[in-house]
């Protein structure tokens, strides 16, 4: 049964949230940071017949959850999914469907998913339509504060542990570093060899020249793609970016709307990114489809245990980006996760 057939009926919702702790080491990117510390929030909701979701949720969007989405799942009657859905989505219409009311959509969408595969006694991704248990998995680190032997000795670290694709992170210093970037690349691809693969990410600190410049530094290492090389609302942007760098374009972490994701591709982006649970699961398909039909890599991370539950229905080559020194360490509150191996989440049933 899909979850169209579904009605649903919320009776209670809970916040969960862990205190504030310690990363393992601090964390900076082009543009944020430094992480040094990490916590983690969840939605509990409970439907009529005691099925209980518990999704991640990020703290920001409590206030539209209260004030406009709960109004509405808190039904005197069960309402059928389409239906419950389309409410949702056209009540934060003047929110704006790009920004936090819709990602508090998009976590409500996330339970709703859950709560009816429990009903069907199926894993989530199954209930997706996963014909597999496992998707592939790379792991991102590389922070831009990381001197080059700490860069080296953390992807050494993921190497043993079965990655064979890794991401850094560039633009220093608000990208103001550019010399400091290619020697880090320069320096991880001597000390890893050409067996693993590398993506690096600027985190949109770059005008279209100047990563247009960094992409042409560092071309010859085998890059397996450039993420965030620009703003990522400025299409004309991407457009230049991918007309005339070598290494293809990664963009869509920032998106939102599965509709934007048609623009994205008409720029010439050849690797997208949709985000659960910042995009409802609907919006997300859309984007992998859109990735079939165009022959595009596509790539999720975020709350990377979950995501993979996603990325298991696309096609065996996309993957699942896990954060290690911020998501990796959510593993200590799950009680059931995937575990990695060989480069791949293998996801429980």
């Amino acid at each position: 049964m899909s979850i169209e057939k579904h009605k649903f009926k919320i009776v209670s919702a809970k916040f969960l949230k862990t205190k504030s702790y310690n990363l393992p080491y601090a964390f900076q990117d082009a543009s944020m940071g430094p992480f040094s510390t990490f916590g983690y929030s969840a939605l509990q909701l409970t439907d009529a017949d005691g099925f209980q979701s518990e999704t991640p949720v990020t703290g920001s969007v409590i206030p539209v959850l209260e004030a406009m989405l709960f109004p509405i799942i808190f039904s005197s009657e069960p309402i059928l999914y389409d239906t419950l859905f389309d409410k949702m989505y056209w009540a934060i219409r003047n929110e704006g469907h790009r920004g936090q009311a819709a990602s508090a959509l998009s976590f409500i969408d996330l339970a709703l998913h859950e709560i009816a595969s429990m009903r069907e006694n199926e894993s989530l991704h199954r209930f997706l339509g996963a014909e597999r248990d496992w998707a592939r998995v790379y792991a991102c680190g590389g922070g831009t504060n990381l001197s080059i032997k700490e860069l080296i000795t953390e992807t050494e670290g993921f190497i043993k542990d079965g990655y064979d694709t890794v991401k850094i992170k560039v633009g220093k210093n608000s990208g103001t570093c550019m010399a400091e970037d290619v020697e880090r690349v320069k320096a991880l691809r001597n000390a890893v060899g050409n067996q693993i693969k590398i993506a690096v990410d600027a985190n949109q600190i770059w005008s279209a020249e100047q990563a247009i410049s960094f992409s042409e530094q560092i071309s010859a290492l085998g890059i397996e793609w450039f993420e965030e090389p620009v703003h990522a609302a400025d299409l004309q942007a991407m457009r230049t970016y991918s007309q005339k760098a070598s290494i293809p374009c990664a963009m869509g972490e920032s998106e939102y709307a599965g509709v934007v994701f048609n623009s994205i591709v008409e720029m010439g982006v050849k690797h997208i990114q949709p985000m659960i649970p910042k995009i409802n699961i609907r919006e997300w398909m859309h984007a992998r489809d859109l990735a079939i039909k165009h022959s595009l890599d596509l790539s999720s991370g975020y709350f990377s245990q979950m995501t993979c539950q996603w990325v298991a229905t696309a096609r065996e080559k996309d993957s699942t980006e896990i954060l290690i020194p911020i998501i990796g360490t959510l593993n200590e509150f799950l009680k059931v996760k995937p575990e990695i191996k060989n480069g791949k989440f293998l996801i429980p049933t």
